[in-house]
């Protein structure tokens, strides 16, 4: 067996009909130096290397593409609820029921405010004439958004 071949057996998500399984057990279970079975065993394997391997990775423009799509979030779910039981329990004790339209309101929300403060923040980055966003650009929009009466910005950072 060749390392390519190897390589493709150890893969888990080959997709294959059973007689592609069968017409490999076959060609690769008969070891003997029959002129004939090379040429099949050839075949076979440029008819492997013309199949292109899908891409596993998406390009940027892609994801970004899909994250601004509105249909899926970019705040995980899981993380926002743990925050959201978190500040009840502290705020109002014991027991609390929330909707679930209220959390999908609160998130939509949270991704909103999110994507707002770093578009600002990547604007002043790019009024400093830099590349990289830095602390100093958060510490500098949250200032200039204090002075506009952001309740947010009020907020203590640790």
């Amino acid at each position: 067996m060749t390392r390519r071949q190897v390589r493709q057996w150890a893969r888990k998500t080959i997709r294959r009909s059973q007689n592609e399984y069968k017409r490999i057990r076959i060609s690769d279970s008969s070891e003997s130096s029959n002129d004939e079975s090379q040429p099949q065993q050839q075949q076979q394997q440029q008819r492997r290397r013309k199949q292109a391997a899908p891409r596993r990775q998406e390009t940027r423009n892609q994801r970004i593409d899909r994250l601004q799509d509105g249909r899926f979030g970019s705040i995980p779910l899981a993380p926002l609820l743990r925050v959201i039981k978190e500040i009840l329990q502290i705020n109002h004790g014991g027991q609390y029921k929330i909707q679930a339209a209220a959390i999908q309101c609160l998130r939509i929300a949270a991704e909103s405010y999110l994507v707002n403060f770093f578009e600002d923040a990547n604007l002043l980055t790019q009024h400093s004439k830099r590349v990289t966003l830095m602390y100093k650009d958060f510490e500098l929009l949250l200032r200039l958004r204090k002075s506009w009466g952001d309740p947010v910005a009020f907020a203590k950072l640790h």
